[in-house]
């Protein structure tokens, strides 16, 4: 996808200013737009376990797996942009974890559940 320059001539005090505006302006909208996302337990939830999860944040990656270190670069960047809402970030972490937390007394507490009598 070929864009359009924000400004074609660096000396021009208008056009520089404009640039400034746009950059500003998108990192605003991008800033709100990730506010959104964590703005709501399923958005915080789809973050932490469909994105991140799958995102190799976590783990080592040996540097001849190339295309899993494109994708956790990706995921680096993503996890920065939730860094900037450190509150509703914080939130999302410990949701998280709740949910670890729950399945994992849940897994023990099948495992240790008595077997049913067979006859034979």
């Amino acid at each position: 996808m070929i864009e359009e320059p924000i400004q074609t001539n660096a000396a021009d005090p208008d056009q520089v200013a404009y640039g400034r505006r746009s950059a500003r302006d998108e990192a605003r909208a991008q800033a709100t737009r990730w506010r959104h996302q964590l703005s709501t337990y399923e958005g915080r939830q789809f973050l932490w376990e469909e994105i991140f999860g799958d995102g190799f944040l976590f783990e080592h990656i040996d540097t001849a797996e190339v295309q899993k270190l494109g994708v956790r670069n990706r995921m680096l960047k993503w996890w920065a942009f939730t860094q900037q809402h450190p509150q509703l970030f914080l939130q999302m972490q410990h949701e998280a974890l709740k949910r670890a937390e729950c399945v994992g007394k849940t897994r023990r507490k099948e495992r240790s559940t008595t077997p049913t009598e067979t006859h034979t």
